[in-house]
């Protein structure tokens, strides 16, 4: 399920707003898609939960996200814009653990700055299990090749 967060800023500014009518959608898509027992991904472009940006590079109604999260629930959360890797966690209305995952740009090969190398994320979902496997892929360093860089199993039963 992709949510759109583009908004016009002005120059160096870099925040998005999702707004009441997609949040409501969004609620309503997940609220169905859990009915028919599906693995509900969500995508969006800023990190979704509040504080994890600062107020220029931020989603302006991240505390809406979340509480949409929190109420309706998802089985995983992708987002980018940071450039760099992170897992965070909040709680589905079940109480099971979502994972909220970053990642970073897919097209930086030198270093910049303190961004990590190139880098993509798969997924494999198991529907039934309702969890991931994340295969972090990219450069381990400039001008090599892509490589697997991280492996891991996103269980919510496993994050307290």
């Amino acid at each position: 399920v992709g949510v759109n967060s583009a908004v016009p800023t002005p120059p160096l500014i870099a925040w998005g707003q999702l707004g009441k009518d997609q949040l409501a959608r969004l609620a309503r898509i997940l609220d169905r898609l859990s009915a028919a027992k599906l693995f509900r991904l969500v995508m969006i472009h800023p990190p979704p939960l509040p504080g994890q940006s600062d107020r220029y590079r931020g989603l302006k109604d991240a505390a809406e996200m979340k509480a949409v999260l929190e109420s309706h629930g998802a089985e995983l959360v992708i987002h980018g814009h940071h450039h760099y890797n992170t897992l965070a966690w909040c709680r589905s209305p079940e109480g099971r653990a979502l994972p909220i995952v970053g990642a970073p740009s897919a097209a930086l090969g030198s270093h910049y700055k303190n961004e990590p190398l190139a880098r993509y994320n798969l997924y494999r979902i198991d529907a039934g299990s309702r969890t991931a496997e994340l295969i972090g892929r990219g450069l381990a360093a400039p001008g090599g090749g892509i490589v697997e860089l991280e492996r891991r199993m996103l269980v919510p039963e496993a994050h307290p």
